[in-house]
């Protein structure tokens, strides 16, 4: 989301605090220092980072098969809720997936480490070559590649837009250019009684 509004120099601690201890990386535990007001422009949301329900549902009725404009759609859910089997944590709200989605669960973009002589975990990304392989299992060696050259557009979307964020990382970690997130994902596209819903693979 910083980055959808213009904050190009944010950041994420990849396996946060946690991974930085244990890698014996310092700390600090001062008073935080005042820092000085600042100004700069008015951000402005970067229009081609979020996708809107009309833009989704838009794509949806393109097979990216049969059709070189459509975006890809990654859905971050467990493969259950994805393919219908399994309910969404949401009372009330059918799982299923978007026509023409593809799935990708978050984790496939995740490895999770132990600290030595403890039970304590923490999460990292998977090295690139790892994240590159997830892509190919989901979309294929060349929807994937069209991805990564930019050649192809892909959108993230997930349950309710956090785990989504993760697959949206990943593929910029990737180098694809042209990444979007569905930000109201599923809870947003399934409470719509006109969307259409699928329940297979």
């Amino acid at each position: 989301m910083f980055r959808a509004f213009g904050h190009g120099k944010s950041s994420i601690l990849d396996g946060g605090l946690p991974r930085w201890e244990t890698e014996g990386f310092g700390t600090e535990d001062a008073l935080p220092v005042e820092r000085k007001k600042s100004t700069y422009p008015t951000p402005i949301l970067d229009k081609t980072v979020i996708r809107s329900y009309e833009q989704v549902v838009e794509n949806s009725m393109l097979d990216p098969s049969l059709d070189a404009s459509a975006e890809l759609l990654v859905d971050a859910r467990a493969r259950g809720r994805f393919i219908g089997t399994d309910p969404e944590p949401r009372p009330g709200l059918p799982s299923g997936h978007i026509p023409h989605s593809f799935s990708l669960p978050f984790n496939a973009f995740l490895k999770t480490h132990t600290i030595p002589n403890t039970s304590a975990q923490y999460t990292t990304f998977l090295p690139i070559l790892e994240l590159r392989q997830a892509l190919i299992d989901t979309l294929g060696a060349e929807q994937a590649e069209l991805v990564l050259t930019g050649k192809r557009r892909i959108t993230t979307s997930c349950g309710s837009g956090m785990t989504a964020g993760i697959l949206w990382l990943g593929l910029r970690m990737l180098g694809a250019p042209s990444v979007s997130l569905y930000d109201e994902s599923w809870t947003g596209y399934a409470t719509r009684s006109e969307s259409r819903i699928e329940t297979s693979a």
